[in-house]
């Protein structure tokens, strides 16, 4: 290969000489070519080149070894490769049994220009923001263009990777180039191994030192070196200026390296120290880099790479299955990262996350052995990592001796509620730990020493902290884990937050059955709390403790009523445990760690529920989500928020919803939201924030149109049967509904009042009459198993009207009733008490349902009595129900306006008696349109839909008004009607318009369709003068006070109100294309809206819901 590049080298130069040769040939011979001026030009350009190449290698002058020098740079960038590119790992004590080669794991930290002050303070643990990100390569070409300094000072903590970025930094300059007199020549150099001759009185020079290293073994000259140092263009890597421990001695090794740059001015240098040894000695002109802690990208790509690299290693193979273990590996380790905040602080050290990533593999899974790891971590900081390379301090302690001193520092500090301390007081706390220890060091050296080896930070001028809070306050459990410790500070803090990680480190290594009692015996949320967290991480526990703890999340026994202090107390363990966890995002914001879990957010739920609010069944978290929640809904949103408040609230800390900001900044990376969208707050509103590849839950497919259409109107058709019954007989339906759902409302309020007898006639005979029709309509199937909605419809009901009237007493019911009619429904009623447990058990079997029809032998004694229940005095009834409650009976006469449509035609009654299967085999049902009311009333007393009614007539009522092709409004003398095909057809016509009004390119529905409809209202109702839209802006306000009322879950969000809303959003487009063309860009805001509801619906084959909840803590300043 060397005899190639030469060979080519030599080709090259012939080349240019040639072009030379020719053209002097074309002036002097007038264009003609001579032959003889070209040889000669080739043959001197050859013999050129050749003594160039032989030049380069000459025997070096004076007393240097001759065979040195052959080679040349080929043998230097051989030497300098094999010296760095394997991984350094020194200090950690969990070694991995394999070493790694640079290029399989490594990761570049990148730098960030910064003032020297600042990057003297910077923190080297903790969570990283966002701002500027550059590797040091680019750096470098920015200098070789002389568009940055050529002198680099990189700053940074311990563990930080200096070393690992100069040693990559050399091996990446190593690389063969395509064009070879572009490359810039490495020279790498650790001060600490050439110390003593730079502090020489005669120093050596930058040549001399640099081949003087022990990867050269002698190979390179140093005349050589020099030659190309003075030539220009080597990048001359300088690590560990801080491991020259004394500051006079580093001041001289920084003078030297001001007169090696003096002296090679053409050459880029770079400087690498910790900060304690940069800032008192710093570098003239050099431009200062700090480098970054990593991101939580870098960590994932880390943990990942090393992963790979070991199981490939382990398992002596590559290939599928060995990505698959390595990933899985890595997944583990991530995901117990995340769920610990202080670790992830910790990992964006590299140093120490290739020791939790050791830690993870050979010592055993994370967090449970996370005291261990920050054992370790403390030992590296305080000890190991020095004495692995050989570096001594000025306290001459061994590494027990230095923890014993840190663990006094760090209870004191606990003791004394600080993070940072002067150096005066932690000086006086560790005076009498340091007598107690061997030699006679001073408590400031012992202070100044743990600050230069990172376990201390100086925040501020002779003002020192740990690294991280963790540390201090693993030091501190530490300390108070030893031998006749006193932990009454531990039990008397129970409460106490500044207590909490100290207390569950301190468990993990001894019995935790003082503290656990304590918390228990305490009582309350933040001491409870604490118990179950100490239980899970103790060593050991009292058995009895454990009975104790375990007995308050035991769920209530059967038929035990809801104590709603009890299940107030158990939200509030599980919101301090689900939202400890957090991620610092500045110094008074924090993000949790984790997302809301399922049970917590049920326990809200339930409270909700309990208070009268409607929620639906989110979907099952078990699996991938591990027990998230996820599927709720804006209002939701908010009112969690305001609920967790009133439940946690301490009046120094509180919750949000996150900002999009904040769910953005590299730090939330930790969180994992690459698999849901979150709930997030944009100024005042509530928005959902899509993380990059999350599926958007609100999106619907547009072929799903037509059926979902076709089905809401299938759902609604029971209203618009109501509108179709023609005078007198809509008067009596109506008055029955008023009657029967008043009744079922307050069925309770029934007993034994002879006031209300009148009430208890209509209920007890509908219901008897709905249990006949269950036998009647399964006379009617000859296969018993197949479901027909008729049959599905009568047991619904029967089962209705029988929990109903189970509360209902029948005394009174021979008072002022024919007697035959009493004596009917006192054995109705009679007979299905006997039977009520089966009829309202909803797992009765099909043929148990048919047996049972026939067992209550209704028929006959309700056949003798149908000729007396037209006496029923339905005004009587009525009266009482409007005492009973008046306010209900208003809002039914309201809502019931909005059937009253002129000329309705029999043939639309006989068309949706078809479309709804109203064929009652019951005579009674036919002759008083019984049907009609017990449907009405059930789904106006099941589910408050009196707005559904209201808003579903208005928009049957508004279609009336278009001329849609084929309705069966239109007089026909047709055999048969058409049916409803052609509303389906109109409707679907319509939205699909309503679709293209959007523009060329589908909008993403939006996640708040309250929200986005109210400016469509409020535009409708500041144009109704000079451009009306009168029937789209009724069904558009009734819209926003159903969709409001959906939001405040104070009525059901199930399929027939999505379906009435939905409808009457479509009914709302035609009025708007109607009414002139100031409107026509309305519609398309109305179909956004029908977009987002028709993704609420549960038959959508849209994406799954994926929304989740991550809150935003905030401490008061």
């Amino acid at each position: 290969m060397t005899g190639l590049r030469r060979a080519f080298r030599i080709l090259a130069g012939a080349g240019l000489l040639v072009t030379v040769g020719v053209a002097t040939n074309q002036v002097l011979n007038d264009g003609r070519l001579s032959w003889t001026w070209l040889y000669a030009s080739l043959c001197v350009s050859a013999l050129s080149l050749v003594y160039s190449e032989l030049g380069t290698t000459s025997a070096p002058a004076g007393g240097e070894n001759t065979g040195t020098a052959r080679g040349g740079r080929r043998v230097y960038l051989r030497q300098l490769r094999a010296s760095v590119q394997d991984m350094e790992t020194v200090g950690i004590a969990t070694q991995s049994e394999f070493v790694f080669r640079m290029r399989q794991v490594y990761v570049d930290v990148s730098v960030v220009p910064q003032v020297l002050h600042a990057a003297a303070r910077e923190p080297y643990l903790g969570s990283v923001g966002g701002g500027e990100r550059r590797s040091l390569a680019s750096v470098l070409r920015d200098a070789e263009r002389d568009e940055a300094s050529r002198v680099l000072a990189v700053i940074g903590g311990p563990g930080s990777g200096k070393t690992t970025l100069a040693r990559n930094t050399a091996l990446e300059l190593c690389a063969h180039r395509w064009r070879p007199w572009k490359r810039r020549l490495p020279v790498l150099l650790y001060l600490r191994d050439h110390a003593t001759a730079l502090l020489a009185d005669e120093p050596p020079t930058l040549e001399t030192v640099a081949v003087s290293a022990g990867w050269l073994d002698g190979k390179v000259a140093a005349r050589w070196l020099a030659r190309r140092l003075d030539r220009g263009g080597c990048v001359v890597l300088l690590d560990g200026l801080d491991e020259v421990a004394d500051p006079t001695e580093r001041g001289r090794v920084v003078a030297w390296v001001a007169r090696q740059i003096q002296r090679h001015p053409h050459n880029t240098y770079v400087v690498t120290s910790r900060p304690h040894g940069y800032e008192s000695n710093p570098l003239p002109g050099a431009e200062v880099l700090q480098v970054r802690r990593f991101t939580w990208q870098q960590i994932e790509r880390f943990l990942r790479q090393w992963s790979y690299a070991t199981e490939s290693r382990a398992r002596g193979a590559t290939g599928h299955e060995v990505r698959a273990a390595a990933a899985r590996t890595a997944a583990d380790l991530l995901a117990r990262l995340r769920r610990q905040a202080a670790l992830y602080d910790l990992a964006a050290n590299p140093l120490l996350l290739t020791m939790t990533a050791n830690v993870h593999r050979y010592r055993g899974q994370l967090p449970g052995s996370r005291a261990e790891l920050y054992g370790e971590m403390c030992d590296v900081l305080l000890h190991r990592r020095s004495e692995a390379r050989g570096l001594t301090d000025a306290t001459g302690l061994a590494g027990p001796h230095k923890q014993h001193v840190a663990q006094h520092l760090a209870l004191a500090m606990m003791r004394a509620r600080v993070r940072d301390w002067p150096v005066r007081d932690a000086a006086r706390a560790i005076r009498l730990a340091l007598r107690q220890v061997p030699g006679h060091v001073s408590a400031e050296v012992f202070l100044e020493e743990a600050r230069k080896s990172g376990l201390l930070v100086e925040r501020d001028h002779d003002v020192y902290g740990f690294a991280h809070l963790t540390l201090q306050e693993y030091l501190a459990a530490a300390q108070l884990g030893i031998p006749h410790a006193d932990t009454t500070v531990l039990t008397a803090n129970v409460n106490d937050p500044w207590w909490r990680e100290t207390i569950l480190l301190w468990s993990a290594g001894n019995d935790a059955t003082p503290v656990i009692i304590a918390c228990l015996d305490s009582g309350t949320v933040p001491a409870l709390a604490l118990a179950f967290d100490c239980a899970e991480e103790a060593r050991t526990l009292d058995p009895d403790a454990r009975v104790r703890l375990e007995a308050l999340l035991a769920p209530p026994a059967p038929g035990q009523p809801r104590d709603p202090a009890r299940a107030r107390l158990v939200a509030g363990i599980l919101a301090t445990r689900a939202l400890r966890e957090t991620i610092r995002i500045d110094d008074t914001t924090a993000l949790c760690a984790r997302p809301v879990p399922h049970a917590l957010y049920m326990a809200f739920v339930n409270e909700e529920e309990a208070a009268g609010r409607h929620h639906p069944v989110l979907p099952d978290p078990s699996g991938s989500d591990s027990g998230v929640a996820v599927g709720m809904q804006a209002g939701d949103a908010e009112r969690f928020v305001d609920w967790i408040n009133a439940l946690t609230g301490d009046g120094e800390t509180a919750y949000r919803l996150p900002t999009p900001a904040e769910l953005g900044d590299p730090a939330a990376l930790a969180a994992d939201l690459t698999r849901h969208t979150v709930w997030a707050l944009d100024g005042n509103e509530t928005v959902l924030h899509q993380p990059q590849g999350v599926d958007w839950p609100y999106a619907y497919p547009a072929e799903q149109l037509r059926p979902l259409v076709a089905a809401d109107r299938e759902r609604i058709t029971l209203y618009l049967r109501l509108m179709a019954t023609p005078e007198p007989q809509r008067t009596q339906v109506e008055t029955w509904i008023k009657v029967l759902t008043t009744a079922l409302t307050h069925a309770s309020a029934l007993r034994g009042a002879p006031a209300v007898s009148a009430l208890k006639l209509p209920l007890i005979l509908a219901m008897a009459i709905a249990i006949d029709d269950v036998r009647l309509c399964a006379e009617a199937f000859t296969d018993n198993r197949v479901l027909a909605p008729a049959f599905l419809r009568a047991f619904d009901l029967a089962h209705a009207f029988t929990r109903a009237v189970e509360t209902v007493p029948v005394q009174e019911l021979s008072l002022n009733l024919d007697p035959v009619l009493a004596r009917a429904l006192a054995h109705a009623h009679s007979v299905v008490g006997a039977h009520a447990a089966e009829i309202l058990d909803p797992d009765t079997s099909l043929d148990r349902v048919h047996e049972l029809a026939w067992d209550l032998a209704i028929d006959p004694t309700l056949g003798r009595a149908l000729p007396h229940a037209h006496r029923l005095d339905l005004d009587r009834a009525l009266e009482h129900a409007q005492g009973l409650d008046e306010g209900l009976i208003r809002t039914l006469d309201l809502a019931l306006e909005s059937a009253d449509v002129r000329g309705p035609a029999p043939d639309l009654v006989r068309a949706l008696d078809r479309a709804l299967s109203f064929s009652p085999p019951h005579p009674f049902l036919r002759d008083l349109n019984l049907d009609l009311a017990l449907n009405l009333a059930l789904s106006l007393t099941r589910d408050s839909h009196t707005q559904v009614l209201t808003l579903s007539l208005n928009a049957f009522r508004s279609l009336c008004n278009r001329q849609v092709p084929g309705w069966p409004f239109i007089a026909t003398h047709d055999a048969e009607p058409p049916g409803l095909t052609a509303l389906d057809d109109f409707l679907v016509a319509r939205a699909t318009e309503g679709r293209r009004a959007t523009g060329p390119s589908d909008p993403r529905a939006p996640e708040d369709p309250t929200r986005h409809i109210r400016p469509q209202r409020d535009i409708l109702r500041s144009t109704a003068h000079n451009y009306p839209a009168d029937q789209a802006q009724v069904l558009v306000e009734g819209v926003t006070e159903l969709l409001t009322a959906i939001r405040d879950r104070t009525i059901p969000c199930d399929a027939r109100v999505l379906s009435s809303a939905r409808t009457a959003l479509i009914a709302a487009m035609v009025d708007l294309d109607d009414s002139g063309w100031r409107h026509q860009r309305r519609s398309g805001h109305m179909y956004i809206v029908w977009q987002s509801l028709a993704a609420l619906d549960a038959s959508s084959s849209g994406p799954r819901p994926n929304q989740i909840l991550l809150l935003t803590r905030t401490q008061s300043a």
